[in-house]
């Protein structure tokens, strides 16, 4: 009898301070939002213990709201509960060689591996010398049937073109659709140096750069886009070594030149053009080479950088699960729609139009990215591949510069979100216990994002305590 009046008064205990502990929390994040977020925008919040099994804190927990880049863990996570096949890119030849020329022609075809650069392109062209080809006395062909013709997702911004975060979708995408520029100062006035990757004919170069020089304004770097054209200008102050991106007009029209090209000056001679054609196999046709790629090799950049290619890339090959060609992005989100449901919700109540949250159509609850986390905690075999690959606050990723110096500095690994008058945050911290906390928290209406990422900072420093 002592001992369970004893058992009872601990429970109860326990109980209380559990509960002063979490009215705690629900008190400093209310006054948190008063402090650091303007009156006229909104925020929805969900913090769950996963350790307790125990609702912490809600905040408007589910109104929608534009996630941003937070959907991508919605789109990393069904390709892993759907166990997604890892992507190939391969090539190969039709007809006959004889003395060192392929009476035939070169297939690539395209798998949209997000991955895929100057290594793997190399890759390719030593798979074809091993077959000791000197000539080709055909054409290459790329085959970009997967996909339908669509190069950018719903509602994606015009105007975000050329940007290198919204690259033009292809099966055949190399170096993501992009070139990097690096430029360097030489003395005041002068040109600087400027240095463009991948190397390849395809884009012309035209440098306006000033080194040292606050006169010459900004620099930047765009080329003529709404002319389609792939001329890429450079201008301003070129300070100190910088470096930039711009995405490139038909990732597949980029991929087919620059491997035609590198042929070429390996010491393959190709007396065809490039063009494209899908593939047939027949009783003429060989495989020379699969380049694969796995899922969590995908996922990481994808949740660490933020990368929006690799997103649609893993969204269109999510609808491979149920069509082999011509898939649109509404194939892989009848998938996503599937797992909402297994979360125990009802898709319809929500909007979701592409799978990197670079589209303003999408719309979702803090809640339901919470279910998400609460899913994957459970599934220890996705949480394997998720946990790893988000950015960790303080040290790398999109959180790489964020809570420093804060009780969240590399507990919180996090999915980060940003898009005009959004900001978003979702992922898990420990706590001092040691003690594992899911969180989602979506900023919406603001004006800076500066703001919202500090409100967002100061919560997860508090959860991490």
């Amino acid at each position: 009898m002592i001992i369970r009046i004893v058992l009872a008064v601990i429970l109860a205990f326990t109980f209380e301070i559990n509960s002063i502990c979490q009215n705690n929390i629900s008190t400093e994040i209310d006054k948190y939002i008063k402090q650091y977020l303007p009156s006229s925008s909104e925020v929805g919040i969900a913090v769950y213990n996963l350790s307790k099994d125990q609702l912490i804190y809600e905040h408007n927990a589910n109104k929608l709201a534009r996630p941003a880049s937070t959907l991508k863990l919605l789109t990393a996570i069904t390709a892993l509960e759907y166990h997604v096949q890892p992507l190939e890119t391969s090539l190969w030849y039709n007809g006959v060689i004889k003395e060192n020329v392929l009476y035939g022609d070169l297939y690539v075809i395209g798998g949209l591996n997000p991955e895929f650069g100057e290594v793997e392109l190399d890759e390719f062209i030593s798979q074809i010398k091993k077959l000791s080809v000197s000539r080709i006395k055909g054409n290459i062909y790329g085959d970009i049937s997967l996909k339908d013709s669509l190069y950018w997702g719903e509602e994606w911004a015009w105007d975000d073109n050329p940007s290198s975060y919204q690259p033009y979708i292809s099966p055949l995408t190399y170096n993501k659709g992009k070139v990097t520029i690096e430029s360097r100062p030489y003395n005041p006035g002068q040109k600087a140096q400027v240095i463009a990757k991948p190397k390849s004919s395809y884009y012309s170069i035209e440098n306006k750069t000033v080194s040292k020089d606050p006169k010459a304004g900004k620099l930047e770097v765009t080329r003529n886009w709404l002319e389609n054209q792939n001329n890429i200008m450079i201008s301003g102050n070129v300070d100190r070594f910088r470096v930039k991106e711009v995405n490139v007009y038909n990732s597949t029209n980029f991929f087919l030149h620059t491997f035609y090209e590198k042929m070429m000056q390996n010491g393959i001679t190709i007396d065809g053009y490039y063009d494209v054609l899908e593939f047939e196999e027949g009783k003429e046709t060989q495989l020379i080479y699969k380049n694969i790629i796995t899922i969590p090799e995908i996922i990481k950049p994808m949740l660490k950088e933020s990368d929006n290619l690799n997103a649609e890339s893993l969204l269109i090959n999510i609808g491979k699960l149920n069509k082999g060609k011509h898939i649109s992005a509404k194939d892989g989100l009848t998938y996503v729609d599937s797992l909402v449901l297994k979360l125990g919700d009802n898709p319809c109540n929500y909007q979701i139009a592409d799978g990197s949250g670079l589209s303003p159509y999408n719309l979702i609850s803090a809640n339901l990215l919470l279910n998400l986390l609460k899913y994957t905690y459970q599934k220890k075999s996705i949480f394997n591949v998720i946990y790893p690959s988000m950015p960790v606050a303080g040290i790398d990723g999109t959180l790489a510069y964020r809570m420093k110096n804060t009780s969240a500095y590399k507990k919180v690994k996090a999915k980060t979100g940003t898009i005009t008058a959004a900001s978003s945050l979702a992922g898990f911290t420990e706590n001092s216990k040691g003690e594992i906390i899911a969180f989602a928290i979506l900023n919406q209406n603001i004006l800076k994002s500066s703001q919202a990422r500090r409100f967002q900072d100061v919560v997860c420093s508090l959860l991490s305590k």
